[in-house]
């Protein structure tokens, strides 16, 4: 049975280029299928073409549906899941080279 859950994306500039090749990478250690589902538009979790398309910002709310024999344990580590990225716009305009380990998710 599947399970979905919805996050808030907290860190910017959102799941895009490095913090989106991260979560890709995560997913992959999985067997279970995982979809995110952000306005109109609907990624596999396991691509990054699909989460750089899906484009999903700071702030951002999103729902993730796992499916399959680690569904648990993947939605688990997403909720506890810290990737090297930036707090905010300022953060990044300021210290673009300076990422720190942030959560990357709030469970809503």
């Amino acid at each position: 049975m599947a399970l979905e859950k919805k996050f808030k994306i907290l860190i910017y500039p959102g799941l895009h280029t490095r913090p989106g090749a991260k979560f890709v990478e995560l997913c992959n250690k999985f067997d279970s299928d995982i979809e995110i589902f952000f306005n109109d538009k609907v990624a596999n979790g396991k691509s990054i073409i699909n989460i750089m398309t899906m484009a999903a910002p700071q702030n951002a709310e999103i729902t993730v549906k796992v499916d399959g024999v680690d569904e648990d344990m993947l939605i688990k580590e997403l909720s506890e899941w810290h990737v090297e990225a930036h707090k905010s716009k300022e953060d990044f305009d300021n210290f673009p080279e300076k990422h720190e380990l942030l959560k990357a998710f709030e469970i809503i």
